[in-house]
């Protein structure tokens, strides 16, 4: 989810989808004790809509910090 305005706006249109796919992502993840990150502003509509376990951050420079 990156923060270019088309990202962000496709997650608030589809918030349902997406809340959808990243159970099923965090489910996998979770089996094959895998870390999950998600990142960029549009985290916000996640983290209203539902309790996910992952490490959020918010550009992709910021990833190096988890290396």
């Amino acid at each position: 989810m990156c923060s270019r305005q088309c990202c962000t706006a496709t997650v608030k249109d589809h918030i349902a989808n997406t809340l959808k796919s990243l159970e099923q992502i965090s489910s996998l993840c979770h089996k094959h004790s895998i870390d999950l990150f998600v990142g960029g502003p549009a985290t916000k509509y996640v983290d209203e809509k539902m309790k996910l376990d992952y490490t959020k951050f918010l550009t992709f420079t910021d990833i190096l910090d988890f290396i």
